[in-house]
């Protein structure tokens, strides 16, 4: 009885934590893309670059990125570029997409 009490108590616990988990997501996603979303985003990018130059260190969007499909986006060729990187980093048509088209902003 006392068992059953833990498990049902630990389950009921763990929900309450993913709730709280979720709603601090969704919470943190909306204060980015909020209507200032952009104005936001711009700023913290703008205070990590003044961060890294001041640390002395340099962000470059291709190191660690296969050769191959660094060529494809210097080429301009955006889909075979997303099609490598989902192989490569094993992810999903979303999440390439998006590493792409940041590489392509900040390369």
């Amino acid at each position: 009885m006392a068992t059953e009490f833990v498990v049902v108590f630990g389950a009921i616990a763990a929900l309450l934590l993913l709730g709280a988990i979720l709603a601090l997501w969704s919470g943190l996603r909306g204060a980015v893309t909020n209507a200032d979303g952009d104005g936001a985003l711009a700023r913290i990018e703008r205070k990590l670059d003044l961060l890294l130059d001041n640390a002395g260190l340099r962000y470059d969007p291709l190191d660690g990125l296969p050769l191959s499909i660094q060529a494809l986006v210097k080429q301009g060729k955006t889909i075979e570029a997303i099609k490598l990187y989902r192989e490569a980093k094993g992810v999903g048509l979303k999440a390439a997409k998006e590493a792409i088209d940041e590489i392509r902003r900040l390369g």
